[in-house]
């Protein structure tokens, strides 16, 4: 697309944005849902942390 080619940095700099609100890894958005999604198993909620995994990857589409 012409966005890449006229502005790499800023294209570069929304896709890890976006990323980071999906929750990927290493990014700053994943530690707070890992963290709440092993709550929730420690205390047998199953349904909630699935819930929870399954609105993370329809955020990623």
């Amino acid at each position: 697309s012409q966005t890449w080619n006229k502005t790499p940095l800023i294209t570069s700099l929304i896709l890890l944005l976006m990323m980071s609100l999906g929750g990927l890894p290493p990014l700053s958005g994943f530690i707070p849902k890992w963290m709440i999604i092993q709550e929730l198993t420690k205390n047998e909620m199953i349904m909630m942390p699935t819930l929870l995994a399954m609105t993370a990857l329809l955020n990623l589409y």
